[in-house]
Formats: structure tokens, C-alpha cells, sequence
């Protein structure tokens, strides 16, 4: 009979059964929201830092301190400070501000800019170690230096902040002429002439902060730098970049000139984001870009031995299919590839932009979104921003105050 009873009441059953399900799922639903079918990932991946553990340890040390230096190396991607720019902000506004840190001081060729001032020059010519041009030479720490050989001047004003210690970093030689430094309203003569070439600086300590440097050269001069910073410690962020730079364009750096500018400024990181320009260099076999990867780290570890080590890897640029339409370059993840590996074994760490653009197909959803522009290498400087925001995050990992 039970049975029966049960036979005749199924339907309904059923039916409150279906009933309870469906409000269920119509509840859980409205709680967890569904991901469309054709959503894009985000345009903007976290990545974390791999290579070599403690790889920061030096860095992080530092920050705790009060007063740490980064120089961050590459090509075009640095050369206008924007991304670098970001990373100096976010650090600064944590850890103290100790300045804008070195300037050129007047614009050795197109793109070169700090965020934090205004250059104004003439007279200068801008030399550089890129492509075949690879005359060893002294370029100073930046790899970049400004020559005179009659009348130049140069200006160079703060955007934002001060600074109350003023350097200038030149190359005393034989024949070397005159340099007149202008700061806290007054001029500063130099000789530069020496019986040899070396590198030597001229500072001047302010009781007050200024935020206006001119510099002027009569006869043969050789600049290789002003620094801004402040006496009081803080984070100093330097961005040096060269347009079509790869790594191994450090090589005819007189070293000499390196080691006596490293003294007075010794760094607590040293980032080198290089590696795009690489990328287009298929001729090249993929052994030989990491033999030279492999010597330029060695060199800066007997450079710098107290610094922390970063690799900043290249981002996705596609090539240009015959018809057009663009392809992945399968070189990009042959030197992401050497790069984690290499700062694995040197101690580095390695940042990968690749990955945080999203991977394969990405620049062309950065250049949609305006993150990217059209030649599909460079970004915006929003997309710039973006990238030294993120970079900031990763550094900041595993930090843990005193």
C-alpha cells in the first residue's frame, strides 16, 4: 500500500523537488557571479620574482636602512624614466625620498627624459656604445656622456621635489678646459685638465634645497652626469637608458671610470632590462647571447659585489608576417629562457614582463586598451606606469620592515 501511495504522489515530488533546485542555483548565482565565454584575461598579470632565493636580501636590507640606490640599465623601454619613474615614486613615497638621483643635463639623443626635471641645453654631443658604434671609451656610469669642444650650456630644473646636494661627475684629462657649475645663486669654476684621463666629481653641500642647476663648459669637456639627492638618505632611483641598447653594449665601458664612480655611489640594486633588442638578432646563436648574459653579470658582481641583482625581461613583440598580419617571435622565449636561468645561477633575480603583459597575443590587446602604441614594442607611458607599478609589488615580496 506504502508503495502505491508513493506511485501516486511521484509527480509532485518531483516537481517540489525541481523546484528547490532551481532557487538553489538561482541563489548561488546571484552570489557567484558567471565569467563570460569570450571575458579576456586581464591585461595586467601579477607575477612574482623568480631566480635565485634571498636574491633581494642586500636591497631589502637597504630599505630598512633608510637609504638605498638603484640603477636600473637598459634600452629604449628605460631611456625616458617613465616606467622607472613610477618605481621611484612608489619607493620614495615609502622609504624616503633621496632625490631625482643622476640627470644628463642636457638630452644626449631623442626619447632621453627624467621624470622629475626639465633639461634645456646646447653646445653637448651625446656619446653612446650602440649598435656597430663600440669604441671603448670612458662613458661613465650611465654609459652615457656629453661632449664639448668650444661653448655649451645646460640647465636643468626640478619638476617636482629639491634636492641639497649637487654633484657634477666629469672626465679630467690632458687638455681638459673649464666648467662653471651655478646652484644656490652661486658659480662654481672647475678645472677639468689632469695629467691623465680619469673620472672626478665636484659637489656642493646646501643648507637649503634648490630646485635650478646650470652648467657651462669652455673648451674640451667631457660630462658625465649631475646628481640631485638630498643629505638626508631616502631612495634614489636612476634610470639608464639607451635607445637600441642590448647588454653586451656595456662591454667597451672603460672599467677603470666604472670602479671610481661605483666608489662614491655604490648601489644596493642593480636592474638590467635588456633582452628586446636581442630578440631581433636571430643570426645570433642563442649560446652566444647567453656566454655574453654570463660575462656582463659576472663583471657587474666584481663591480658591485654588495649589490642585490634583478633581470627585467623583455615584453612580447610580435613580427610582421609578409601579408601584415603579426606572429609570435619564438626568439622572445629563447632569452626569457637564458635570462631566468642565468639569474638563477649568478644570483639575480629575474622579473618577467612577458608573462605580465599576458604572454603570446598580448601587444595587441595593450595596443587595443592603449597600453601599447602602434609600432607593438613600446608602450604608453600609462602602460609604462602600469608595468613600474607592478614592478614595485614584486620587489616588495617577502619585504618585512625592521
Amino acid at each position: 500500500m506504502l508503495c502505491s501511495v508513493l506511485m501516486r504522489r511521484a509527480p509532485l515530488l518531483i516537481s517540489l523537488t525541481l523546484s528547490a533546485l532551481a532557487a538553489l542555483f538561482t541563489l548561488v548565482g546571484s552570489a557567484l557571479p558567471l565569467r563570460p565565454a569570450d571575458a579576456q584575461p586581464p591585461l595586467v598579470r601579477r607575477v612574482s620574482l623568480t631566480g635565485a632565493p634571498n636574491a633581494l636580501t642586500d636591497f631589502h636590507r637597504a630599505l630598512r636602512a633608510g637609504r638605498a640606490r638603484v640603477y636600473v640599465y637598459g634600452a629604449s623601454h628605460t631611456a625616458p624614466d617613465v616606467y622607472t619613474g613610477e618605481l621611484r615614486r612608489r619607493l620614495q613615497a615609502r622609504f624616503g625620498d633621496g632625490g631625482p638621483g643622476w640627470v644628463i643635463p642636457a638630452s644626449p639623443f631623442p626619447f632621453y627624459d627624467h621624470a622629475q626635471v626639465t633639461l634645456g641645453g646646447t653646445g653637448w654631443v651625446g656619446r653612446k656604445v650602440r649598435y656597430r658604434e663600440q669604441r671603448r671609451d670612458a662613458y661613465g656610469l650611465a654609459g652615457i656622456a656629453l661632449d664639448a669642444s668650444g661653448q655649451a650650456r645646460a640647465r636643468v630644473r626640478l619638476r617636482e621635489g629639491h634636492s641639497d646636494r649637487v654633484a657634477v661627475h666629469f672626465l679630467r684629462q690632458p687638455g681638459g678646459g673649464r666648467l662653471m657649475l651655478g646652484v644656490g645663486g652661486q658659480m662654481h669654476a672647475i678645472d677639468t685638465a689632469g695629467p691623465r684621463r680619469i673620472a672626478d666629481s665636484f659637489e656642493v653641500a646646501l643648507d637649503e634645497a634648490v630646485d635650478d642647476v646650470s652648467l657651462r663648459a669652455e673648451g674640451r669637456v667631457r660630462v658625465f652626469g649631475l646628481t640631485l639627492e638630498q643629505q638626508g638618505g631616502g631612495v634614489v632611483v636612476d634610470a639608464f637608458g639607451v635607445p637600441g641598447a642590448r647588454f653586451r653594449d656595456q662591454e667597451p665601458w672603460d672599467e677603470p671610470t666604472l670602479r671610481a664612480q661605483l666608489r662614491g655611489r655604490p648601489p644596493d640594486l642593480v636592474a638590467f632590462a635588456y633582452g628586446t633588442n636581442e630578440s631581433d638578432q636571430r643570426r645570433v646563436p642563442i649560446e652566444t647571447y647567453r656566454e655574453h648574459l654570463r660575462a656582463g653579470l659576472a663583471r657587474w658582481r666584481r663591480l658591485a659585489p654588495r649589490a642585490s641583482c634583478l633581470l627585467i625581461g623583455p615584453g612580447e613583440w610580435p613580427r610582421q608576417r609578409s601579408d601584415g598580419t603579426l606572429a609570435p617571435r619564438r626568439r622572445t622565449n629563447q632569452i626569457i629562457a637564458v635570462q631566468r636561468e642565468e639569474a638563477q645561477l649568478s644570483g639575480c633575480a629575474f622579473f618577467d614582463t612577458f608573462r605580465m603583459m599576458g604572454g603570446e597575443g598580448s601587444m595587441t590587446r595593450w595596443v587595443a586598451a592603449d597600453l601599447a602604441i602602434e609600432d607593438h614594442v613600446h608602450f604608453t607611458d600609462e602602460g609604462y606606469r602600469r608595468m613600474g607599478a607592478e614592478l614595485h609589488r614584486a620587489l616588495m615580496e617577502g619585504f618585512t620592515p625592521r
